[in-house]
């Protein structure tokens, strides 16, 4: 056997004791359940700090019977701890069940969109455009450009009756100046 034979035998198993190093390392356990368990490797489960019950437990499967331990079945879980507070649950209109379309709001919204985007108003009348947002909720419908370009002329004067009215309270004196230097 050859000494390049030897050192290249030699690095691959240096290179597999750190593949088993890196595979041995224990990712860290972000869910708030671990707060109240304690994980037991070589018995592949977990104990419940209070009631001292133990859950299966194997690295990569699921947690969320230990939340509904905590949630429901531990009976020694201190009283004054609020358990629906540790885990809150998800607020209905947060994922849309409970969502009521306002077209006044989104017709408000959309003619702000086409503004601060700057988007020619022939492109609220691409049928792809009107195909998006029959997706988004069937019954809402998209008005013509018309009724866009009349929408973007009442936002314009609205805020410019906001400026007036903030100029006329502000008890000082504006100038506006204009520039015509260019950058070449």
């Amino acid at each position: 056997m050859s000494n390049s034979q030897t050192a290249e035998q030699s690095q691959f198993r240096d290179g597999a004791d750190e593949v088993t190093q890196l595979t041995n390392r224990r990712s860290k356990k972000r869910s708030r359940v671990w707060d109240f368990f304690k994980e037991l490797p070589d018995e592949g489960k977990a104990i419940c700090v209070y009631c001292q019950t133990k859950l299966s437990y194997h690295q990569g499967i699921g947690v969320s019977h230990f939340k509904r331990h905590i949630l429901s079945g531990c009976q020694e879980f201190p009283q004054d701890l609020d358990r629906n507070a540790i885990f809150p649950v998800s607020d209905p209109a947060a994922d849309g069940r409970g969502f009521v379309l306002d077209p006044a709001v989104t017709r408000d919204f959309m003619t702000k969109f086409w503004i601060n985007a700057n988007i020619a108003f022939r492109k609220i009348e691409n049928g792809f455009f009107k195909k998006m947002m029959k997706s988004a909720h069937p019954s809402l419908n998209v008005h013509g450009r018309k009724t866009l370009k009349k929408d973007c002329v009442g936002v314009y004067d609205e805020e410019k009756k906001k400026i007036q009215n903030s100029l006329a309270n502000s008890g000082s004196s504006v100038s506006f100046t204009t520039d015509m230097w260019t950058s070449v």
